[in-house]
């Protein structure tokens, strides 16, 4: 008389419909809020090691390789925060790759400032300047 079914089933498409319709909606949501240019930089802030500072030594490595990829946006817009006197207790200070770049951060009062230093590197294979 009765069927004796112990739990509903979902077909598979619908669950995979589901998880893409959700997805689609968060990224729609952060977009509205915050736009991609900021979600997008505080994911790269996430792995880049943001909070904890890069050594000089990995800051160079990524202007080179930067550099020989002739990845112009990264090499002449990225800012490294390193530590120079290894003291928790001091700021970290904004590097950009060479003097030909023309990377910005926002200071403590939400000012886009240059770069405080450089790494002294120069790249001759970029097509065109930094601008």
């Amino acid at each position: 008389m009765f069927n004796n079914k112990k739990g509903a089933e979902l077909p598979m498409n619908t669950i995979i419909i589901a998880i893409i319709v959700v997805v689609v909606l968060v990224i729609v949501i952060v977009f509205f809020i915050g736009g991609t240019a900021s979600i997008g930089q505080r994911i790269n802030d996430l792995f880049s090691g943001a909070t904890a500072g890069t050594d000089e030594q990995t800051a160079r490595q990524f202007c080179r390789e930067y550099c020989d990829q002739n990845r112009e946006t990264a090499y002449c817009k990225k800012i490294f925060k390193i530590d120079d006197d290894a003291n928790p207790k001091t700021p970290l200070i904004m590097y950009e790759c060479g003097s030909d770049s023309t990377a910005k951060y926002l200071n403590a009062n939400k000012q886009n400032v240059d770069a405080e230093k450089d790494l002294g590197l120069s790249c001759p294979t970029l097509t065109t300047p930094c601008k």
